[in-house]
């Protein structure tokens, strides 16, 4: 959020805007995979024809102003039980399809700056974002060996903007942090994909840093209870460091 402290320089800034000289970055996790690990999102965007609240795609001559947004797949992650979503209670989003399995996080550059335009722009492409019940997402709600967990928010963050300062002219770019959340190796996945799903994922990522590290087993075990995930079956006090490479191999495979 930018802030002016006077009228000059919210016209300078409001100028920005209008001329869309300001770059936002954002990122999320979505439902799905997309093809392409990259692509320009060029859909208008207008009222929802049955539902007040919402936006939809819409033809310009129905009422839809052009909207572009460009997306990058940062990352992927597979699917979870089913059992761990949660549906919406409102009649309309009852109405939306089942989203894809799997998930990807994004980082989102949005061209134009229409209402909910990242949110219609990936629910629109059979991507919506987790949590984000109103465009087709899903809520996560489960519990583990570590207590229950709940995702129940929009899985979106505003994590960067670059703008002219009023004043100095000089060229800013702000960085916000993702929030504070579970302790799992990415703060923003809503998800029992690294905490309670039984995923193999968080044992993966604790194994692929031992695999580079020497370090003693109980040392290991300190590592898993750290992440809050419990170690593999077949992995005590008494495992080998060399054997780490091998259980790998057999957990991504």
């Amino acid at each position: 959020m930018l802030v002016a402290k006077s009228d000059e320089a919210h016209w300078r800034i409001a100028r920005q805007f209008e001329n869309r000289t300001i770059q936002k970055t954002y990122v999320a996790l979505c439902h799905g995979v997309p093809q392409l690990q990259a692509d320009v999102i060029d859909m208008p965007i207008g009222k929802d024809k049955f539902v007040r609240e919402k936006q939809a795609v819409r033809k310009v001559e129905s009422g839809g102003k052009p909207a572009i947004t460009l997306y990058q797949v940062q990352e992927t992650f597979p699917p979870i039980d089913a059992q761990f979503f949660q549906n919406s209670e409102h009649a309309s989003d009852k109405k939306l399809p089942a989203p894809k399995t799997g998930f990807s996080f994004l980082k989102l550059s949005p061209k134009t700056g229409r209402t909910h335009q990242l949110r219609v722009h990936m629910s629109a492409n059979g991507f919506p974002m987790v949590g984000d019940t109103m465009y087709g997402g899903r809520e996560i709600h489960a519990a583990d060996a570590a207590g229950p967990f709940s995702f129940d928010r929009q899985a979106l963050h505003a994590a960067e903007i670059t703008f002219v300062h009023p004043a100095t002219l000089n060229t800013i770019t702000l960085q916000a942090p993702l929030p504070p959340g579970p302790p799992t190796p990415h703060q923003l996945h809503p998800i029992a994909i690294f905490k309670v799903a039984r995923a193999t994922r968080p044992v993966v990522a604790v194994l692929r840093d031992l695999a580079g590290t020497p370090a003693e087993p109980q040392e290991a075990i300190a590592l898993f209870q750290a992440n809050r995930i419990a170690p593999p079956p077949h992995f005590t006090v008494d495992t080998p460091l060399t054997d780490v490479p091998s259980m790998l191999g057999r957990l991504m495979s």
